[in-house]
């Protein structure tokens, strides 16, 4: 019961942080655009944010410790052999696309950052998507 309880306050408040940044977002799209180029960062801090990123994902933790070891087949050999190879394979795969994402963001992002209109258009898809999650999460029912 007190882990319901639990479940109930996280889940409420998520939701409820959700709806406050969709509101702030939208407010903020409404405003002055402030349009500039980013601040220049290292590529040891870029390296160093995307390693943080990736290491504290719950999705990539939850894909290695649950969705991957349903492909290992202990009659195939060593299972952390097979466990590396597909881990490899995943992290291949996901050097291209992310580097694809990567390069068209940057080829997007000169153009995105001159435009005020697209900004807040965007900031505006932004704040909706936070409020419907938000919702969303709020009225989501517990799985038994």
């Amino acid at each position: 019961m007190s882990s319901a309880l639990a479940f109930a306050v996280v889940k409420y408040v998520g939701a409820g942080y959700l709806v406050y940044l969709g509101v702030r977002t939208l407010l903020g799209a409404r405003g002055s655009v402030e349009i500039g180029a980013p601040q220049p960062r290292s590529l040891r801090r870029v390296f160093g944010d995307a390693i943080a990123v990736q290491v504290f994902n719950p999705k990539a933790a939850l894909f290695f410790l649950a969705f991957l070891p349903q492909f290992v087949d202990p009659q195939r050999g060593s299972a952390l052999v097979q466990v590396i190879f597909l881990g490899g394979v995943y992290h291949g795969m996901a050097l291209i696309t992310d580097s694809a994402y990567a390069l068209a963001a940057g080829h997007f992002g000169g153009w995105v950052r001159r435009s005020a209109r697209v900004v807040r258009i965007q900031r505006g898809v932004t704040g909706a998507t936070y409020i419907g999650l938000g919702l969303f999460a709020a009225t989501a029912g517990r799985s038994k």
